[in-house]
């Protein structure tokens, strides 16, 4: 075969490649047009424009309002509110595409919307609000669901609901313990009263030891169960973490990601037992939120008198 006709081979294969690819660009185009143009929207609100949303499963209510672009808990706004849990609401029920239309719906009562299941109500910054009810499931896991009072009733998919969340503990914004390990610790002081209890430094080889056990017990701690997240200086004596009781613990340690010296003060208060497991109280410096850890993620920290 000559050069010549090579090459002719290669604009033709490059040729056809050019055309293929244009026309799956066009048909992806054209099916995304066309699924844009078949979806039934059953609320399109702009998710921006919502400041308040409330929702009830009839036991219990949800109301977060969001002001200067910030999301509170209506009922309590001390209460540190997971701001995700807002927006994934807002987002969810704000536009809502239906997988089905019902062209002539039954009485209400016939799709578990005359007494919703679920109801959310969503207030924009003029005050408009939007209602939307969510009552019995329909087939393929869908729910009945309507907008308008119940003159249209869609079904839509059950995942709508997943972010209508109730539990506290899973609104709650939780604060984050800092990555501390044997290695990124570089000393560490335990005091009570303004009595040093116990101190040792990375820099001293005969603190070698108490720096890997308590890098240890650092690297364990948890903040995943909350006792109180508002306390007052009243009630610190309640969880051992007043100034005559608690013990203070001063990690200075090298953070992982900017490698620069950081120090973590926190508090340790009274050993306590639930449900057959040992637990203390923590609390960081400057924080309202206090937590309970497992006794066996802090026992050298404890063990200090």
């Amino acid at each position: 075969m000559t050069k010549k006709k090579q090459v002719s081979l290669l604009l033709l294969a490059l040729l056809v490649f050019v055309l293929v690819y244009v026309g799956l660009n066009a048909y992806n185009s054209w099916k995304q047009k066309e699924e844009a143009a078949s979806a039934i929207t059953a609320v399109n609100l702009d998710a921006e424009d919502i400041q308040q949303i409330t929702y009830t499963n009839t036991l219990e209510t949800v109301t977060c309002e969001k002001e200067d672009g910030t999301w509170y808990n209506s009922a309590d706004r001390n209460f540190p509110l997971k701001q995700s849990c807002a927006e994934n609401a807002v987002s969810s029920f704000a536009k809502i595409t239906a997988n089905r239309i019902l062209d002539q719906p039954d009485d209400l009562s016939g799709y578990g919307l005359d007494d919703p299941a679920y109801s959310v109500t969503l207030t924009d910054t003029r005050g408009n609000e939007t209602e939307v009810w969510i009552g019995s499931a329909a087939s393929n896991s869908d729910y009945y669901l309507t907008a308008d009072g119940g003159n249209t009733v869609y079904t839509v998919s059950s995942l709508i609901l997943d972010n209508l969340i109730f539990e506290e503990s899973q609104l709650l914004q939780l604060e984050t313990f800092p990555e501390i390990d044997s290695a990124t610790l570089k000393s560490l002081t335990i005091e009570k009263k303004g009595k040093t209890l116990s101190s040792c430094s990375a820099e001293e080889e005969d603190d070698a030891d108490l720096i890997s056990v308590y890098g240890s017990e650092l690297s364990n701690i948890v903040l995943d169960e909350c006792a109180n997240y508002n306390v007052k200086k009243k009630e610190l004596e309640k969880y051992g973490l007043d100034a005559d009781t608690k013990k203070t613990v001063t990690a200075v340690y090298t953070d992982t990601d900017s490698e620069e010296e950081q120090t973590q003060v926190f508090y340790l208060g009274t050993v306590f037992e639930e449900d057959g497991t040992d637990y203390v109280y923590l609390r960081l410096k400057g924080s309202r939120m206090v937590y309970k850890v497992y006794v066996s993620q802090a026992e050298t920290l404890l063990a200090d008198e």
